[in-house]
């Protein structure tokens, strides 16, 4: 990768994993976040870290979905979930547009693949182009579906909407289109934005090219206090948590 790409992908990696950091932020779970880094290589160009204990793992589903509990609870906590997953590449298109309206220097080379591929954010139809994940789409419907093999964020998003809504592969759809127009409204949402690019130039400028989870919090999860939504994903987060994660097998074995 030469200097002038590896930069470029540096600041696209910023913002996407500033957007799944400040979501959490948003959430109430800031506390959870470990750390974030920039690793800038081929094989992983960042990483958002969960502290041990705090994660929802998509083995939890099948737990919540035997426990005698609020089904809207349960269904709130997987849509965080997801809009958390999403968070990333929506974070990317919206900085692609912004780039473009103060006219930048950005080109399609600057939009990471997956950018490109799902094409997140004002155009929401990443959903319906399943080339690139044709194969775990196609297991997702098979019957030989297993929690242990995703891996990244479209991979845990679609098996937790399919634990959710079952293999209904038009639900299955449908609850993802959702989670992804909640997450491109959060990220434009102006004072959410802000957090997500002034964590971005954080992230950029430390030495280290990351920061403990602890710092993060601190800092920007104040900010994001007050934030209203019509899904009651934000008001509700601390009283959905007390209800559902006693009940989640990862809660319960890694703290």
């Amino acid at each position: 990768m030469n200097e002038k790409y590896w930069r470029l992908n540096q600041r696209q990696t910023a913002y996407h994993e500033s957007g799944h950091a400040i979501i959490k932020c948003l959430f109430g779970e800031g506390e959870h976040i470990d750390y974030v880094a920039l690793h800038g290589t081929d094989e992983e160009l960042g990483r958002i870290q969960i502290k041990p204990g705090y994660s929802l793992i998509l083995q939890d589903i099948h737990q919540l979905l035997q426990a005698r509990i609020s089904h809207a609870a349960i269904e709130r906590k997987i849509t965080r979930y997801i809009v958390y997953c999403f968070a990333g590449d929506a974070s990317e298109q919206k900085l692609a547009e912004f780039s473009r309206d103060v006219h930048s220097s950005l080109h399609d080379e600057m939009l990471s693949e997956l950018g490109l591929q799902y094409k997140v954010g004002g155009n929401l139809q990443w959903y319906k182009n399943y080339d690139i994940y044709e194969e775990w789409w196609e297991t997702l419907f098979s019957g030989s579906f297993d929690c242990f093999y995703a891996r990244n964020d479209f991979e845990l998003a679609s098996g937790a909407a399919f634990l959710l809504t079952g293999d209904d592969e038009d639900k299955v759809r449908d609850f993802l289109d959702r989670c992804a127009k909640i997450a491109d409204r959060f990220v434009n949402n102006a004072r959410i934005w802000s957090c997500i690019n002034l964590l971005a130039i954080d992230l950029l400028e430390s030495k280290s090219e990351s920061l403990l989870g602890d710092v993060i919090h601190e800092k920007y999860s104040p900010r994001l206090c007050g934030i209203e939504d019509d899904e009651g994903l934000i008001e509700l987060a601390a009283t959905d948590a007390s209800i559902v994660d006693p009940h989640c097998i990862g809660f319960l074995v890694r703290r």
